[in-house]
């Protein structure tokens, strides 16, 4: 569905013109996700895969306590989204994880960062100690990146996180300023933590699962709340979806919050 249409069949309940741009970047991301996404609503999928859903989230675990501090958030999520795409459509010997994750990070990397951010093949494999030769690492990337159709340039969940903070932002002018860098920040760094797990990172459409995660952080900001159903129709979530996947979130990041350092 195309931005016009969009904005001519849902109107908001205040429509300024911040608003207007960034409901239209959100339908681009919209758009590009129907493109890309393949619903996942079972183990099904991952378990053709030839990889149990453990390893899968043991893989991702690993990319995000050895990368999330040394990178933007935003490449290992990407990372991320990478190897559960590829996992999605086709067969991996479980032994082959770390190298496909790490395969996975180097290619996000170039997609995500500055060149001159970007390690060498070789610093990165000796970082991530993940028992693979740059020659492994090469050749899987170009597996990758034919399976994926070189179709790199993906949007991630970051994205939709961003957009549909800002949108809350804007329409209930009640965020301060000063809080905006803090919420964002804190954002990333939860939706990472649900990134790592396949329950959350595979059934749900990225869209689906950042509005989960804004809007148990701003539910108690004035005039939000009536705002979460505005941007569920216009992203085209049921609402019994919506909230199983917010419980799902609450829940694990609970559970995370509680778990000692």
């Amino acid at each position: 569905m195309t931005t016009m249409s969009l904005s001519r069949i849902i109107s908001p309940p205040s429509l300024r013109t911040p608003t207007k741009s960034l409901i239209r970047l959100l339908s681009y991301y919209l758009d590009n996700e129907q493109r890309l996404w393949k619903a996942d609503t079972s183990l099904t999928n991952l378990l053709n895969s030839g990889v149990l859903p453990v390893q899968r989230d043991l893989a991702s675990t690993r990319l995000i306590h050895l990368y999330s501090q040394s990178f933007d958030p935003g490449s290992t999520i990407l990372a991320i989204h990478y190897l559960d795409r590829l996992l999605s459509s086709a067969r991996l010997h479980p032994k082959y994880m770390n190298c496909l994750a790490t395969t996975c990070l180097f290619i996000a990397l170039k997609v995500n960062e500055e060149q001159e951010v970007v390690p060498s093949l070789s610093t990165l494999l000796l970082r991530s100690n993940s028992n693979c030769s740059t020659h492994e690492v090469l050749r899987m990337e170009r597996v990758v990146l034919s399976k994926l159709h070189y179709n790199m340039a993906m949007n991630s969940a970051l994205d939709f996180v961003y957009v549909i903070y800002f949108l809350y932002a804007d329409y209930s002018g009640m965020i301060l300023p000063d809080l905006i860098p803090l919420q964002l920040s804190e954002l990333a760094t939860l939706l990472t933590d649900c990134m790592a797990l396949h329950s959350l990172a595979r059934p749900f459409r990225l869209s689906t699962l950042a509005l989960a995660l804004v809007s148990n952080l701003v539910e108690d900001t004035p005039r939000c709340v009536s705002y979460t159903g505005y941007l569920r129709r216009l992203i085209g979530v049921d609402g019994d979806q919506l909230l199983r996947c917010r419980h799902l979130v609450s829940r694990h990041l609970a559970r995370s919050l509680a778990k000692p350092p």
